[in-house]
Formats: C-alpha cells, sequence, structure tokens
C-alpha cells in the first residue's frame, strides 16, 4: 500500500470514530458538541476532496495504444 492508500485508510478510521462520536452526544443531547463534531467531519472531507480533486485534475492524461495490456 502507497501513502495515499494510508491517508485514505485512516480518513475512513477517523470518520467512523467520528460518527460514533456524533452518535454519543446525540444520545447525550450535548448540541454545542454535535454541532462542532458534524461541521469538523464534513469540513475535513471537504478539504480531502478538493485536494483530491486539484491533484487528479493536475496529473497529465494518460493515453494507451489499442493492443496494449492497459487498454
Amino acid at each position: 500500500m502507497s501513502g495515499y492508500e494510508y491517508l485514505a485508510l485512516a480518513l475512513a478510521l477517523w470518520t467512523v470514530l467520528g460518527l460514533i462520536g456524533l452518535t454519543i452526544s446525540l444520545v447525550r443531547r450535548e448540541r454545542e458538541k454535535l454541532l462542532q463534531g458534524a461541521s469538523t467531519l464534513v469540513g475535513v472531507w471537504l478539504i480531502y476532496l478538493g485536494v483530491l480533486w486539484v491533484v487528479s485534475h493536475r496529473q497529465p492524461e494518460q493515453q494507451v495504444a489499442m493492443g496494449q495490456a492497459n487498454c
């Protein structure tokens, strides 16, 4: 696995832990913690997706000739 895959795995695990925390805040009726946690979760995902979008659009397009194994 590459570093990017570890980063995606860490983000997924962090999200699961965050959702567990949000559920606990919801059960305890802690509205401020719930809103803060949800906004943090959404903010981090938006940053991640934004970086992913920028990096993917800066990569040059790869063209594969017909008949090659990757085609």
